[in-house]
């Protein structure tokens, strides 16, 4: 309900619109809710994986929202196919998440607090209004995602990690062998 408080809130911002994409368990009540709220919100269902590319790359801001309580442990891979895309990353989350770590280090995108439209409002109004922040904050999401998770990159990465194991667990002098005799 985070973005459809934000959408009403922002309706006085005449160059924001709110668009939602997806086909969660909530979908009907937020479509309920940006009905009766907020008419500068659209949802659509969830689209066909080919078609996602185009629309990332016609999106002006990219948006990864999540409640306040989750502190994953991985990468939502949301965000990696945000990054590709090229666009700035606005991150509505617990900022010790790992989705906000890699936003910092990526250089990539705002982190606002989750659960806080007035927060997300406010990040949202001042990127529109400054596009060469826009341009540099996607493109680093772009090299970041090019450097940290292509295919090889990542294979290369789980090739060292099996090693380093198999070579600490082989090698180990903790590792004691009885001898019979």
């Amino acid at each position: 309900m985070n973005v459809v408080n934000a959408a009403e809130r922002s309706q006085g911002e005449r160059d924001l619109a709110w668009l939602l994409v997806g086909q969660g368990e909530e979908f009907p009540a937020l479509k309920r809710a940006a009905e009766d709220r907020a008419p500068n919100l659209r949802l659509l269902p969830l689209q066909p994986a080919d078609s996602l590319p185009q629309m990332y790359a016609a999106a002006d801001t990219l948006l990864l929202n999540q409640i306040a309580a989750m502190e994953d442990a991985v990468i939502p891979c949301k965000l990696l196919t945000y990054m590709a895309a090229g666009r700035p990353i606005v991150t509505a989350v617990n900022e010790n998440c790992e989705a906000a770590r890699i936003i910092r280090q990526a250089s990539c995108g705002v982190i606002v607090p989750a659960e806080n439209p007035e927060a997300l409002i406010a990040v949202m109004v001042s990127l529109r209004k400054d596009a060469e922040l826009c341009r540099v904050l996607g493109a680093n999401g772009r090299v970041y995602a090019e450097q940290h998770f292509t295919k090889a990159s990542v294979l290369q990465t789980y090739d060292e990690l099996f090693l380093n194991t198999l070579c600490t667990t082989a090698f180990s002098p903790a590792r004691e062998e009885v001898a019979e005799g």
